[in-house]
């Protein structure tokens, strides 16, 4: 329940949806993907465990996973190991990525998805949020504080201590000055080179 204010879904209270009707209609990605000792395909069959196969390899190659999933030795029934140290911090996070969007969620949060990748997968992962707007109706919600990841982001709304300073558009974000343009201009981003979200 909100202190003040309401907080709405497609302009209804909140209240007016069960508890769990919520939690079905949100995805939930987190910074550190925590992947078990199970196959590919079972990992991805935690977002929705009646997935069948054609749903668990369309999640994937919306995650951009299915290219280097199927160069895997027994592809989506190779087992993972344990934390699944084998793949790359960016395989990591692609296959989780995959195992929330096979729930086809109206939501999607993805928390800090860049923070731990390099410039490369980064930029893969960007790409990845790109071809997810494109594909699909889903509002994605991204936690970054990295600028790259929301910069070209429909709304971006800025936090200082638990309240917003400011939202809008990077353009008009950067233009107000203050903390976010003071942001971007530390992190030196060029705005070609960053992939848009949907419904931020």
């Amino acid at each position: 329940e909100p202190q003040k204010g309401l907080v709405l879904f497609d302009g209804r209270p909140a209240q007016e949806f069960s508890l769990k009707s919520l939690r079905r209609a949100i995805a939930y990605a987190p910074q550190i993907p925590q992947l078990f000792n199970v196959s590919v395909a079972d990992h991805i069959r935690y977002g929705k465990e009646t997935a069948t196969t054609e749903e668990v390899e369309e999640a994937a190659q919306l995650a951009g996973a299915m290219e280097f999933i199927e160069r895997l030795s027994r592809g989506y029934d190779t087992q993972l190991g344990e934390a699944a140290l084998r793949l790359s911090g960016g395989e990591r996070q692609r296959i989780d990525l995959a195992r929330a969007l096979v729930r086809g969620a109206s939501i999607l949060i993805l928390d800090e998805p860049t923070s731990n990748l390099d410039a490369m997968a980064e930029e893969a992962f960007r790409q990845t949020i790109e071809r997810i707007r494109a594909s699909t109706n889903c509002t994605i919600l991204i936690i970054a504080h990295r600028l790259s990841t929301v910069a070209m982001a429909d709304k971006i709304i800025v936090l200082e201590n638990g309240k917003i300073t400011a939202s809008g558009t990077h353009r008009e974000l950067v233009d107000q000055g203050g903390w976010y343009a003071d942001a971007f201009s530390h992190q030196k981003i060029s705005p070609g080179r960053v992939a848009a979200t949907h419904g931020i």
